[in-house]
């Protein structure tokens, strides 16, 4: 439908890594994985990108979430950063044009 167009952005999670970044465009019903950057020290943030190829017009929310080294899937669900770690997909509105 669209012209395609890369969505990137940059994951952290301390010591454990990054071994991958997830992206849903259907409000989590399913999941797209990203493309990820090796980072340059085992404590950088991890670059990913994911290209996204338009199939319908409108207003779309990009969901992500990052899994760790270690397997654990990042939360849905707000959590404050005290005493474990924050956690929440992150949630970017996006404006897709018709061609």
């Amino acid at each position: 439908m669209g012209e395609s167009a890369w969505i990137a952005g940059v994951a952290w999670a301390g010591d454990r890594g990054i071994s991958a970044v997830e992206l849903s465009l259907d409000g989590g019903r399913t999941w797209q994985r990203a493309r990820l950057q090796k980072p340059l020290s085992p404590y950088a943030w991890t670059q990913w990108a994911y290209r996204y190829e338009p199939d319908t017009p409108g207003t779309k929310t990009v969901l992500c979430r990052a899994t760790d080294g270690r397997g654990a899937v990042q939360e849905r669900g707000r959590r404050e950063p005290h005493p474990v770690g924050a956690t929440r997909y992150h949630a970017v509105p996006i404006k897709v044009s018709a061609a």
